[in-house]
């Protein structure tokens, strides 16, 4: 019998690989270093040879022999993190999701080859094996539980009924049921004749089939299965903790790519909830609505006028907390903003047209003070751009 265990630091990850001959004298029968990098998750084959594929924050996967702890092979390039995988029973092939995609891998002779067989429409978290091969479930943040026939790399059938984001999927042992876990807190066990009922329905689904709009923030933390998101934190800190659980410093490569991920989330979310446009009257009435006004206006002049004369933190109305606290001066708001580490990315190419008009100078509040609302705000806010950050 095999165990494994994970000790994760700022640039180097180690595997330790024990043999429990009997419970209380475990013997370690390996250890598996791989430098420059952190391990996030770890799985293990259950055909023979033994082999552990490892799946690192720079978006590798790398597969080792367990008994002798050499590298076998790199699996094919990712575009984004593996958060799931699985070897599928009796073979090397490996299926995996990287974000939103579902991969089969083929894994001989030293090299491999990813193939994307299908799609969910936001990130996917959890895959599973049929046990006799040929077939996989994945289920994510779309709430839906997809089955895929792997030789004909089509999905086969699907189940919609969850209404929470499916944070784990498996098989029962003889392969006729599937039972998936959501995280409104129930448990779902199907028959995978019920949801398997459209052989060849689709081959490659779209990226946006009209289910719940993405969370990106979600997206973003579900990038790192060993780290718990809390949603009902500020974005930064949990940014910042995440941070801390990986032990990442300043410089560190890997935190450097995560604040760039980010930092993009943290805008597409400010956009997923009050839009792009700024011209918008719903738009303005959510952020009105957010920041407490009642009533709230039915003109589009009447809550731009509001909103832009409110001080308040821009991550506070991303955060899904209910009213956000006001200042009464932009200083008050800085002051405020960098006591807290709640600084929203200045200069983002996925800032909408209404995010560019809230931004504010955090590192430079005196700017504020020389332009009035307005059109000659927005105009001096274009020539006098300065990046802010979380650093």
């Amino acid at each position: 019998m095999l165990i494994w265990s994970t000790c994760l630091y700022s640039r180097k990850g180690i595997i330790d690989i024990w043999r429990l001959s009997v419970i209380v004298d475990p013997a370690l029968l390996n250890q598996i270093v791989i430098p420059d990098t952190t391990v996030t998750s770890i799985h293990l084959s259950t055909g023979s040879p033994g082999l552990l594929a490892v799946v690192c924050g720079d978006r590798r996967v790398l597969v080792f022999d367990i008994h002798s702890g050499e590298r076998r092979t790199e699996l094919g390039a990712y575009p984004a993190t593996v958060l799931s995988l699985t070897f599928l029973p009796k073979s090397t092939r490996v299926a995996s999701t990287a974000h939103k995609k579902v991969y089969v891998t083929d894994e001989q002779n030293n090299a491999s080859t990813n193939e994307q067989i299908g799609e969910h429409s936001q990130t996917v978290k959890s895959i599973a094996a049929h046990p006799g091969g040929g077939i996989i479930a994945t289920g994510g943040y779309d709430k839906i539980v997809r089955v895929w026939n792997i030789r004909k790399r089509v999905e086969i059938g699907s189940s919609t009924q969850h209404s929470g984001a499916i944070t784990k999927i498996i098989f029962s042992p003889d392969g006729t049921r599937v039972l998936s876990v959501s995280r409104e807190k129930r448990i779902y066990l199907w028959s995978l004749d019920s949801i398997s009922i459209e052989e060849n329905r689709r081959a490659l689904p779209t990226a946006n089939d009209g289910h719940t709009p993405s969370d990106p923030l979600e997206d973003f933390f579900a990038e790192y299965p060993l780290f718990t998101y809390n949603g009902n934190v500020a974005p930064t800190s949990e940014f910042y903790r995440l941070c801390s659980f990986f032990g990442w410093k300043r410089g560190d490569n890997n935190r450097e790519d995560a604040y760039q991920s980010f930092r993009i989330a943290l805008t597409e979310q400010f956009n997923t909830v009050y839009g792009t446009d700024a011209e918008s009257l719903e738009g303005w009435q959510l952020l009105c609505a957010k920041v407490g006004v009642d009533p709230i206006p039915d003109s589009l002049k009447k809550c731009r006028e509001i909103i832009m004369t409110t001080h308040v933190n821009l991550v506070d109305l991303v955060h899904r907390g209910g009213i956000v606290k006001k200042f009464a001066t932009v200083d008050r708001l800085s002051a405020y903003s960098l006591r807290e580490r709640k600084i929203f990315p200045r200069e983002e190419a996925y800032a909408g047209g209404l995010l560019k008009e809230l931004l504010r100078h955090i590192f430079s509040p005196e700017l504020d003070r020389q332009h009035n609302v307005g059109e000659n705000r927005r105009n001096y806010s274009r020539q006098n751009k300065r990046r802010g950050g979380l650093y």
